[in-house]
């Protein structure tokens, strides 16, 4: 399996830029560096929430992990689709 960097310097042949859109929140099995291989979150990536090089994740209904993120540190395994907001507890995933 590959992963792929937030932000790859060179890009990769599946760069984040190909599989997130920064115009539009995108659900994603990610794992963050600075824990133990193997620990992967399900989050929303949404650019509304990036700043710089930061991303704040855990703003959406069941994102798994929370906290601001250096983008370089979050590793985007798995696209599963592009999320909307229902309601406060609900998200809407249409694959890609």
């Amino acid at each position: 399996m590959s992963s792929t960097p937030l932000r790859a310097s060179p890009p990769s042949p599946f760069s984040a830029a190909e599989s997130f859109s920064p115009t539009e929140p995108t659900l994603c099995v990610v794992q963050l560096r600075h824990q133990p291989p193997g620990v992967i979150h399900q989050v929303v990536l949404d650019p509304a929430k990036m700043k710089g090089d930061l991303i704040r994740l855990g703003e959406w209904p069941g994102d798994e992990a929370n906290g601001w993120q250096h983008m370089g540190n979050v590793t985007v395994l798995v696209v599963l689709g592009r999320a909307e907001k229902v309601s406060a507890t609900e998200i809407k995933v249409t694959p890609l």
